[in-house]
């Protein structure tokens, strides 16, 4: 673990073999582990976020674009406003960008969700003026 995660290195240089970690359940810290050790998770569709989430609090990066690219796989219509919002909470701008550009390429379909009226300015603005660049809406 300390050999993936400079979090890790530090937290258990003090001659201490043990750690707790209570802020994430303990199926996510097994798939983290898992990880580690295996390079692959076996199965984790619907935890992809929270796996993604220990990765970035730990600063397991191998980890990050693992899940990064689960997220990017598992999108819909439906999640692709929350997963870019949550893109962009992480700061994770290759995973920002992918989601950018799929809300672009079914931004009708994604409309019609009502999840874009939750994205605030910040995230809204650059989405109309691309459709607008697109010719997609005037």
């Amino acid at each position: 673990m300390k050999a993936r995660s400079p979090v890790f290195k530090q937290l258990l240089s003090n001659d201490t073999d043990r750690l707790r970690i209570t802020d994430f359940e303990p199926k996510i810290i097994k798939k983290m582990i898992e990880f580690c050790h295996n390079d692959t998770i076996e199965d984790f569709e619907g935890e992809e976020t929270s796996v993604f989430s220990i990765a970035s609090k730990y600063k397991i990066n191998s980890l990050m674009s693992y899940a990064s690219k689960k997220i990017a796989d598992n999108a819909t219509i439906e999640n692709a406003i929350a997963r870019f919002k949550f893109a962009h909470f992480y700061g994770y701008e290759k995973l920002k960008k992918w989601f950018f550009k799929y809300i672009i390429e079914n931004f009708s379909a994604v409309a019609k969700t009502g999840t874009f009226k939750t994205l605030d300015n910040e995230l809204y603005k650059p989405i109309l003026e691309e459709l607008i660049n697109q010719n997609k809406i005037s």
